[in-house]
């Protein structure tokens, strides 16, 4: 039998298929479970990135304002 060696990385799943004619089916679900979770593995991501330039934004504000006032007092 000729095995098919596909090699995927993406960061940070690195995975490897072997595929013939009998498990073709599951290793093409089994690259689909990889990609669902590397979408959500990149969509938690940048959750966690508009978190942290909202939080920046706002102590920029913070900081801005509180300039403000001291130039005013």
């Amino acid at each position: 039998m000729r095995f098919i060696k596909f090699t995927i990385k993406l960061h940070p799943i690195n995975f490897h298929i072997f595929s013939n004619k009998r498990n073709l089916i599951s290793n093409v679900i089994n690259l689909g479970i990889k990609f669902i979770e590397f979408s959500i593995y990149l969509s938690i991501k940048f959750i966690e990135f508009s978190i942290y330039l909202s939080i920046k934004i706002i102590l920029n504000s913070i900081n801005l304002i509180i300039q403000i006032f001291n130039i005013r007092f």
